[in-house]
């Protein structure tokens, strides 16, 4: 035999079937579509349409019942809660119920089980296709003005976005019921619409939905009294114009959740009026022991009956992605997705164990009932006996169970002890345990049992050293599991490598970080989806791990991207135009640009380079870096190009004198860039021949929200110059502070306060168009992900080079303050001469500015203003995403001068762009 071997030289020698072989690993295939007749509709990916597909569901477990019934779907209705869902622009956790974690989180099925309280019949003279139009918008509509608001006869209503489907749906409502209705909508043919559908409304009745010039509209109308209703879907000051039109004794109903999910504040002054304020959630009308939907049910049926509820005008779309069912066929193409069977119950052996207790949970989310975890000492921690807590609090029945695995009686009295049926085993290693409950199954479970699962290890299938016998034991479970499969019984086997999160390495071995074997710790959020996969293929031994290195090919390939990432950022659409010998500073890169194209740098190639360094980079030299990554060994390093000192970080004044001209009639007053401070515009005010005072982001500064800040500025402002008339200009970020200045002034008809506006280098669009990184993650309300990108942002700006160990250092933190520790450590291991309380408070306003920033929405009511923009020739970031006016004509339909000057969005402050811009200012001064 060994003459036979020795040649052959494999590297583990198999003999299977009369047949020498060996072991090799193959990646997995993809996992085909199964055709079911219960899916639903979801997102790969929050925020990318087209990643929607269908998803297998574990309806094909449920039976009808006195209560509930399974129905096919032939038409859903796509609300606009559904688009916010599904673009990101609402988190699911702002929705009550726990829908963040239901399967079906857009609420489009194939198949839906339904409790028959909420099923109404199809009128006869409906459609399908209409009738789907009604069961959200109505109820919704019922819920808020007649439960909620209490409307009664004669009550004068204001009902916001009047053409959308609750709009519509609260006007039949709230007219029916003898009341005066005024709307707000967006355009001319939404109003002509609405009086087509109701005749009772006229021109008078109609508001602009797109600005808050509605409020004294509303007022106007009701000779200053106000609305007795008024139901809100609109966000930040538009809803604050809301609220000050109600009457007193009035019922505030708001139906968005955009406020609710960034929690904006509501003064409490308004409630000396007597109103009330209402959250308008229909989703908690389905929770357990609510006793309003009989009510709304009641109402709606009613409503049918009478003619009020009337189906709306509707366009049937389907998804260009997702496959129909065929007209023979009642079964859909789906993605395969485990379910459990809730008439069965389910084991775990070492159940009590970290990831046991998080298998056990995964399990009932994913529709177990019954589950018996094995531990021979039962539980013995506060944790266990919470999460145990848990699982009954919904439901489960969970049996703990002491007997012995390994031994035959104990993995029989394991299996009679199940409450119901054993569906499936999972067996962590143990080898005499996995053998006995193979044996146990085969004799008590035969026909019920449809998974058999062992957990066994990396160095099982690709060895370790140290570890012979344990990988042995590992083996002896795969040959069970794959004897299971020829005698035609389920069997798998799972090699794991070290696992993240819970159990032996995080209490014994280190942290996520840390490398064991050769494999970093898979997280368990990735197990357990990993595990759904590896339970719809066909494969009998299957692994999963992290290696600790990069793959190389997949690295050199995800690297092939970079370029175009930073010509995205630059707004480059044609690339064969671009010099790739001219550095990124010719190229009109800007500071926040910059930052941008670091943390690419950064997620691509694993360089990091300072700002200074990106601007003198080239895009040959990024091309030839990607053929050459070298792993920085160092954690952080510093260029140390400026002194940088406390009082540089967060400024103790507000509003400080930027040149030293005499005191004169006229004084320009500049809003600082995204830094908070005004030293980068002493240079160009030095030249400037009038009075110049730079505005400062200090302590004191309200951070909530940039209409706040606009506010907090305007009043020191003001009160620095005596209540005088004055000039004001907004450099970067700052432009969007003093667009909001000026808007604040013409609500309150104080327009004439301001002298000139003047945009240097920005606009409302700034942070939106520089930050897009930032943005992005924002919007996917990965918190994390966003507070360790802007501490890196922060360090940057520092001067302060971050490696990718101090990127992961930061995502690992528990919380905000714990990365904001790390991050004051090291600044000051770096920049000594600052202190921990500055670094901190810089980074705790930097964080707060940009957040505010990434979200600010500026009123769009056409200001009759004529403003100034002075933009620089080299800066290609605004102009080639808004337009050469920098989206100013949306907000400005008065005369928008354009002003070039030499520079880019940075560099235009310094030099002969200083000098140009301060000529523009003095001539824009002298005009007005």
């Amino acid at each position: 035999m060994l003459k036979q071997l020795l040649p052959k030289d494999l590297v583990m020698n198999v003999y299977k079937k009369g047949i020498w072989g060996t072991y090799r690993h193959f990646a997995l295939e993809t996992v085909p579509l199964n055709d079911c007749t219960h899916a639903y509709a979801d997102l790969k990916m929050i925020g990318d349409l087209s990643s929607l597909h269908w998803i297998e569901s574990p309806l094909r477990f449920s039976t009808p019942d006195k209560t509930t019934d399974i129905f096919t779907v032939h038409f859903a209705s796509l609300n606009f809660r559904d688009i916010m869902l599904a673009t990101g622009k609402l988190p699911s956790d702002a929705i009550p119920g726990g829908i963040a974690k239901q399967d079906c989180l857009l609420g489009m099925e194939f198949s839906v089980s339904v409790h028959k309280k909420f099923i109404w019949s199809v009128p006869d003279n409906w459609m399908l296709q209409e009738a789907a139009t009604i069961p959200v918008v109505y109820a919704t509509a019922y819920y808020a003005l007649v439960v909620r608001g209490n409307i009664r006869h004669n009550d004068k209503v204001l009902i916001h976005s009047g053409s959308g489907g609750v709009g519509q749906a609260a006007i039949a409502i709230a007219l029916d019921k003898g009341c005066e209705v005024f709307t707000t909508v967006g355009s001319k043919q939404k109003k002509e619409y609405l009086q087509m559908r109701f005749p009772q409304l006229h021109n008078k009745h109609f508001f602009n939905s797109r600005d808050i010039s509605f409020e004294k509209g509303v007022l106007t109308a009701t000779e200053g009294k106000g609305v007795d209703i008024v139901l809100n879907s609109l966000a930040e000051q538009k809803l604050q114009a809301s609220v000050r039109v109600l009457a007193d004794h009035g019922r505030f109903l708001e139906i968005g959740k955009f406020d609710f999910s960034i929690n904006s504040q509501l003064g409490m002054e308004v409630f000396l009026k007597n109103i009330s304020f209402h959250g308008i959630l229909l989703d908690s009308l389905f929770d357990d022991g609510n006793q309003d939907w009989p009510i709304v049910s009641d109402l709606l049926v009613s409503g049918i009956k009478s003619g009020v509820v009337r189906p709306l005008k509707a366009t049937k779309q389907v998804h260009r992605d997702q496959q129909k069912p065929s007209s023979e066929s009642s079964a859909i193409p789906a993605v395969p997705r485990f379910a459990c069977d809730p008439s069965k119950s389910y084991i775990i052996t070492g159940g009590l164990g970290g990831f046991g207790l998080e298998l056990a949970q995964w399990l009932a989310d994913r529709g177990a009932t019954s589950l018996v975890l094995t531990s021979r000492s039962g539980i013995r921690t506060g944790y266990q006996a919470r999460k145990v807590q848990k699982l009954k609090g919904i439901g489960v029945h969970v049996i703990i169970s002491t007997h012995d695995v390994s031994t035959e009686i104990g993995a029989r009295q394991i299996i009679q002890e199940a409450k119901k049926p054993v569906g499936a085993i999972v067996c962590e290693p143990k080898a005499l345990g996995c053998i006995n409950l193979d044996k146990a199954t085969r004799e008590l479970s035969k026909t019920t049992c449809d998974l058999f699962v062992a957990f066994s290890s990396v160095s099982c299938g690709r060895g370790n050293a140290g570890q012979s016998n344990y990988g042995f034991a590992n083996s002896v479970m795969e040959r069970v599991c794959e004897k299971r499969k020829e005698d035609g019984f389920h069997g798998l086997v799972i090699q794991w490598g070290a696992i993240g999160d819970v159990g032996v390495v995080l209490e014994n071995m280190g942290n996520n970080d840390t490398v064991i074997g050769g494999t970093l710790p898979q997280r368990i959020s990735s197990c357990l989806a990993t595990l759904d996969t590896f339970l719809n293929q066909s494969a009998v031994v299957v692994s999963s791990f992290v290696p600790a290195e990069e793959d190389k090919i997949k690295q050199e390939k995800e690297k092939e991207h970079h370029l175009n990432a930073i010509y995205i950022i630059l707004g480059v659409n044609d690339p064969t135009n671009i010099n790739k010998s001219a550095t990124l500073s010719d190229l009109g890169i800007d500071s926040l640009q910059s930052v941008e194209i670091g943390q690419v740098l950064r997620r691509e190639l694993d360089i990091n380079m300072s700002v200074n360094e990106i601007r003198r980079l080239t895009l040959n030299q990024v091309s030839e870096m990607s053929q050459a990554v070298v792993e920085e060994e160092e954690n952080y390093t510093i260029s140390l190009t400026e002194t940088i000192e406390n009082k540089n970080l967060t400024p103790i004044e507000l509003i400080v004198p930027l040149n030293s001209a005499a005191k004169s009639k006229e004084r320009l007053y500049i809003i600082h860039p995204i830094q908070g401070t005004v030293q980068v515009l002493q240079h160009m005010a030095s030249f400037m021949s009038c009075e110049v005072f730079g505005v400062q982001c200090t302590s004191k500064v309200p951070l909530t929200s940039v209409s706040e800040m606009a506010k907090f500025y305007l009043t020191k402002i003001r009160a620095h110059n005596g209540g005088a008339r004055f000039h004001l200009a907004g450099y970067s970020f700052g432009a969007s502070v003093a667009m909001d200045i000026n808007i604040q002034l013409f609500q309150h008809d104080s327009g004439s306060v301001l002298k000139s506006l003047t945009f240097i280098e920005g606009s409302h669009r700034s942070i939106a168009v520089h930050m897009k990184r930032l943005r992005e993650i924002h919007a996917t309300n990965d918190v994390t992900a966003f507070e360790t990108e802007l501490l890196t942002n922060l360090m940057d700006r520092l001067e302060i080079k971050t490696h990718k160990k101090v990127h992961s250092q930061l995502q690992s933190a528990k919380n905000f303050e714990e990365r904001l520790q790390l991050t004051s450590e090291i600044v000051q291991k770096l920049r000594p001469n600052l202190s921990a309380s500055s670094v901190k408070e810089f980074a705790k306003s930097f964080y707060k500015r940009i957040a505010i920033g990434l979200t600010y929405r500026p009123e769009m009511i056409d200001l009759s203003r004529n403003v100034h923009l002075v933009c620089a020739k080299d800066s290609i970031g605004l102009l080639n995403s808004v337009g050469a006016d920098y989206g100013l004509k949306e907000i400005f339909c008065g005369k928008i001068d354009v002003h070039q000057v030499s520079g880019d969005h940075e560099s235009c402050v310094f030099g002969d762009g200083g000098k140009q811009i301060a000529e523009v200012l003095d001539r824009i001064i002298n005009i007005e």
